[in-house]
């Protein structure tokens, strides 16, 4: 959950909690309003050694299909998102969709309150705003 201007942008992690704790979204609101220099109350607890264990063995998994896919012939695309902003990674995710690309691998998509990031995006061949 992040604010921009007088908006706020959810993501896929932030509905995740909330079906697990729907008292867990006021706390991320408090937290907002303490980042946002208002008095709001506790913020989150780093991450435990389960958790970042769990993180790691995701990234392994996500590289390691990466690798498959690329090794199969796939035409992978892949987005800085660590270099980009979002609204850059959002305008090369675009541009990959938009030429054809099967796989989009750390697409950024956003519409109305909700942004993030996708694993892998995969293409489906019917008609879109996109083309074919």
């Amino acid at each position: 959950m992040k604010r921009e201007g007088d908006k706020i942008i959810l993501s896929a992690s932030d509905l995740m909690r909330f079906q697990g704790c729907q008292h867990s979204a006021t706390l991320d609101l408090a937290w907002l309003q303490r980042r946002d220099g208002h008095d709001g109350g506790i913020g989150p607890a780093a991450d435990d050694e389960s958790a970042k264990l769990l993180q790691a063995k995701g990234d392994a998994h996500e590289r390691s299909f990466l690798a498959e896919l690329k090794a199969a012939g796939v035409s992978v695309e892949e987005i800085e998102t660590k270099r980009a902003a979002f609204a850059d990674a959002s305008a090369m995710t675009l541009a990959a969709l938009k030429a054809d690309r099967p796989i989009v691998y750390q697409a950024a998509m956003a519409g109305g309150a909700w942004a993030g990031y996708t694993d892998f995006l995969e293409r489906v061949e019917r008609s879109s705003s996109l083309g074919s």
